[in-house]
């Protein structure tokens, strides 16, 4: 096993218009999303250099971005949309996207939430 660094971000929440039944769509609803990702190396841990990491505060925007953003049916396809975004940073090797409606509420109290993972 090669060297590295994971990050978790969590608890970030945002509102949108995802969702395949209408009054999702309509009234939006919020989403809560986590992160987990795996970098390549451990340059950031030997250098303390910001530019040998991730910016957090870029990748709290860009989860901000999809869940404010374009409405699609499926929390897997958000999931989906969110890594492929995380991705393009050439030092991330693994992302992890867990993402819930925590005002969903289904029977028996249960509640939903869905993970992507993705690797290059």
């Amino acid at each position: 096993m090669s060297d590295g660094i994971t990050i978790r971000l969590t608890g970030m929440t945002g509102f949108g218009h995802h969702g395949v039944e209408e009054d999702e769509r309509r009234f939006g609803q919020h989403f809560t999303v986590d992160l987990e990702l795996e970098l390549r190396g451990m340059d950031a841990a030997r250098t303390d250099r910001l530019d040998d990491t991730v910016d957090y505060t870029a990748l709290v925007a860009l989860v901000g971005s999809a869940v404010e953003g374009e409405p699609v049916d499926l929390l897997e396809r958000l999931g989906g949309i969110i890594a492929e975004r995380v991705l393009e940073d050439d030092r991330v090797t693994r992302v992890a996207v867990t993402i819930a409606k925590p005002d969903l509420r289904l029977d028996h109290g249960g509640q939903a939430s869905v993970i992507v993972r993705r690797s290059r």
